[in-house]
């Protein structure tokens, strides 16, 4: 026939029920992902565009977040992974700097207008500013006792044990 044997078997064999089934289980899961991730980005996107004042907003954690992603991207980077996947962390990471740009700008926008408005109204944003500041401190202190002898005690175990192809992919 047309098509060689050995290709009518590798058909056969892809268009079998488990098979079959696997692949559109896997394609409803990633188009599922795609779709909420594109929402959650439209509605984080219009909540940072529109506004003037992040007090209560972590400055740390939006650091955090963005260091996670690069590191994250770097690896993915190293082992050759899907350009798809690392055109969205790259959207990822542009996005948190940008965020953190914003925040950064507003804070500093915010304590000078509102000086110039009202001396009391500045002091109760500096005060507002400073208690963010300070619930920032002591959650990041918390977390960091906790997090970085566990994340150092990791990365030593796979720098022992592990082979990796390159300093980013043991980071």
């Amino acid at each position: 026939g047309l098509i060689p044997a050995e290709d009518l078997d590798d058909i056969r064999s892809f268009l079998s029920e488990d098979r079959l089934w696997s692949f559109f289980l896997t394609q409803l899961i990633g188009f599922s992902h795609l779709f909420l991730e594109t929402m959650a980005f439209r509605d984080e996107w219009q909540f940072y565009r529109g506004r003037r004042n992040f007090v209560g907003l972590s400055m740390t954690s939006l650091g955090i977040t963005l260091l996670r992603h690069t590191i994250i991207f770097l690896y993915l980077w190293d082992n050759d992974s899907s350009w798809i996947l690392l055109m969205l962390l790259l959207k990822d990471i542009i996005f948190v700097a940008w965020k953190m740009l914003n925040v950064y700008r507003a804070r500093h926008k915010d304590v000078r207008a509102a000086s110039a408005r009202d001396a009391k109204e500045a002091n109760a944003l500096d005060e507002k500013q400073r208690l963010t500041a300070e619930y920032d401190t002591t959650a990041s202190r918390a977390t960091s006792i906790v997090l970085l002898p566990v994340v150092a005690a990791a990365a030593a175990y796979s720098l022992k044990h592990y082979q990796h192809r390159s300093w980013f992919s043991w980071a």
